[in-house]
């Protein structure tokens, strides 16, 4: 049987081996080779999926050689957000001496979580250990992260992998764990990962059968039951006025299923054109999403604004249609 694991399993055990992201991997490089090694603190942003963690692992790995464990501390901002995380256990770690080199790293996932007070604390400890100590923070929504703590970071934007890089590491993968796999399965997944490996890879093990065989039928039944149950049920909600609930499960469907944004309003109307709602209701609802669609495409607005707003229309286009959940 396949391992469950394979994000996790086939990690990138040095920059050279991450997949994709190739100005941010010659900068990571060009730090590791420089003379005298010295970090920035930085921020990665980019959809789920796409190597954040990878590069920061590897950067460690590289830098420290046999002794990274003990110089990288890796935790998910979201489990612990508050100013008393950061005040116990990160204060801690910035007080612990390196092992064989001159500072460590603290990796913070999900950094966009951390309340603004958490926030403010990180930036006292960054200017306070600096020279001992060198914050990774990666987030998907970097406007969550305060003007006075961004302005201390070197950014690094993480773009979707290609597919073709995506189909090459499927490929390597499958042979290394002797998948077989139908026709197609390769390329249905690489095309339904939306540029994130590791949502590829969780596909694999998912539709993989107890022969080990990778199976088309699987795959597309996966794809479209997620897809078509999440989404409906964040539609009803946000209908019935439920705005928190939806305002959730749309950030789930993006976070879990690595979805970008202007993806998610094409799989929102694709499940309009399905679901048996009035038609002034769907026309009321494609408008919305459209407009709301244009405005995501400006790099200078909110994105989690824009999301609050365009599910708040959503919510008053249901009010005023009467729109009643089904049970």
């Amino acid at each position: 049987m396949v391992c469950t694991n394979l994000d996790e399993k086939y990690q990138p055990t040095c920059i050279d081996e991450v997949v994709g992201q190739p100005i941010v991997k010659e900068i990571m490089k060009e730090l590791i080779n420089q003379t005298t090694i010295s970090l920035p603190h930085m921020l990665f942003t980019g959809p789920p999926g796409v190597g954040k963690t990878s590069v920061a692992n590897a950067l460690a790995k590289d830098l420290y050689g046999k002794n990274w464990e003990f110089n990288f501390y890796e935790f998910n901002a979201s489990d612990s957000r508050g100013i008393e995380f950061i005040r116990s256990d990160i204060k801690r770690l910035t007080t612990i001496v390196p092992v064989g080199a001159t500072f460590q790293i603290i990796f913070l996932d999900e950094a966009d979580e951390l309340t603004v007070q958490a926030q403010d604390a990180l930036r006292q400890l960054m200017q306070k250990f600096t020279e001992t100590t060198k914050f990774i923070f990666a987030c998907n929504n970097p406007e969550k992260i305060t003007p006075a703590l961004k302005n201390r970071l070197a950014t690094f934007e993480f773009k979707p992998v290609p597919d073709n890089l995506i189909m090459e590491r499927l490929q390597y993968i499958c042979g290394k764990e002797g998948i077989t796999y139908d026709d197609g399965s390769l390329e249905m997944i690489t095309q339904g990962c939306h540029g994130s490996p590791r949502q590829a890879l969780i596909s694999i093990a998912r539709s993989v059968n107890r022969y080990n065989h990778l199976v088309l039928e699987y795959i597309q039944n996966d794809t479209i039951y997620l897809d078509e149950l999440s989404t409906r049920k964040m539609l009803r909600d946000v209908l019935s006025g439920d705005v928190k609930t939806a305002e959730k499960q749309f950030l789930d469907l993006y976070s879990n299923s690595g979805q970008r944004y202007d993806n998610m309003f094409g799989i929102i109307l694709d499940e309009v054109d399905r679901i048996d709602i009035d038609i002034s209701l769907k026309q009321a609802i494609i408008e919305t999403t459209g407009i709301y669609d244009a405005r995501m495409a400006d790099p200078n607005v909110t994105k989690s604004v824009q999301i609050k707003c365009y599910l708040n229309a959503l919510a008053m286009i249901g009010a005023n249609s009467g729109y009643v959940k089904e049970a």
